[in-house]
């Protein structure tokens, strides 16, 4: 993922603290996916959050 383009995405809506972004920085992991890999399936329950 990069960071500075989802801190950038999020900054348009709120302003959080360096604290806060530490914290929010916990919950991701970076995942690459192949081009054209199905994230999530018709019918499948969605248990992730993606920023593409």
């Amino acid at each position: 993922m990069q960071a500075d383009a989802f801190k950038q995405f999020i900054e348009n809506y709120t302003a959080l603290s360096q604290e806060d972004w530490v914290q929010i920085a916990r919950c991701f992991e970076k995942r690459t996916v192949a081009k054209d890999e199905i994230l999530l399936q018709e019918g499948s329950i969605c248990r992730h959050l993606y920023f593409i």
